[in-house]
């Protein structure tokens, strides 16, 4: 394996099982890696990504799958909290597309959604022996009252499997924070859909009687409920 020959040994400390990917393939995204001393990289058998809120950039995962040169039959999992399965519409098409285009060199890859509050409690269950776990830079996990702790070194710790944190490959702090107002105002819209358009009955009937005013009130509250319906349909 290409990535092979910047393992360390079973007798490397801590500091030396951080190394960087080789220097001569100057394309591959940066990233840690942290080797238990009693495991050997040919032992890894499955490959589990931990997918936090947002979608990685499909880009360097692919670039890191084609560095491990692990055998076709690997199975891959992109794993998501249970927490984390509301996502948006946008996150949860672009991580199918991710997952499909991963099948096309390893047809076992497959989307599986851990139910736990914490990576480490889903992993505590799920993990096993022989598999490489791969997160991302920024991902962390609570170690305490107001402390959080690098999700790689925590998972390393706990779990004494190889643990592989990929950098750069989520989007930056601002398309985050747009993202993240998208969703908030997606949640939003049905009850700013029903807040709206009883406002707007109100208005109707306190002016219009007779049957105008209820015909205008049917037709509000056929816009409201297809307006809501419109939305239901980004949900699946």
């Amino acid at each position: 394996m290409a990535l092979e020959r910047s393992l360390p040994t079973a007798s490397a400390t801590l500091e030396q099982q951080t190394p960087s990917y080789p220097a001569a393939v100057g394309s591959l995204p940066p990233g840690k890696l942290l080797m238990p001393e009693d495991r050997f990289w040919l032992e890894v058998r499955r490959v589990i990504v931990l997918i936090p809120g947002v979608a990685p950039r499909s880009s360097h995962l692919m670039r890191l799958l084609a560095l491990l040169e692990l055998p076709p039959e690997t199975p891959i999992i992109m794993a998501e909290l249970g927490d984390d399965t509301r996502a948006s519409p946008s996150k949860r098409k672009m991580l199918a597309a991710l997952t499909a285009q991963i099948q096309a060199d390893y047809p076992a890859a497959r989307q599986q959604t851990l139910q736990a509050a914490t990576w480490l409690d889903a992993l505590t269950i799920f993990a096993q022996d022989h598999d490489l776990l791969v997160c991302f830079a920024g991902q962390h996990i609570g170690s305490g009252t107001f402390r959080t702790k690098p999700l790689n070194q925590a998972l390393f710790n706990a779990l004494n499997l190889p643990t592989l944190e990929l950098a750069g490959a989520l989007p930056p702090w601002p398309s985050r924070v747009v993202a993240w107002i998208r969703r908030a105002l997606f949640d939003l819209f049905p009850f700013l859909v029903v807040g709206l358009f009883f406002w707007i009955q109100l208005q109707i009937g306190g002016q219009v009687g007779g049957w105008p005013g209820k015909a205008v009130l049917a037709a509000t509250v056929f816009l409201e409920v297809l307006l809501v319906f419109v939305w239901s349909l980004f949900l699946s």
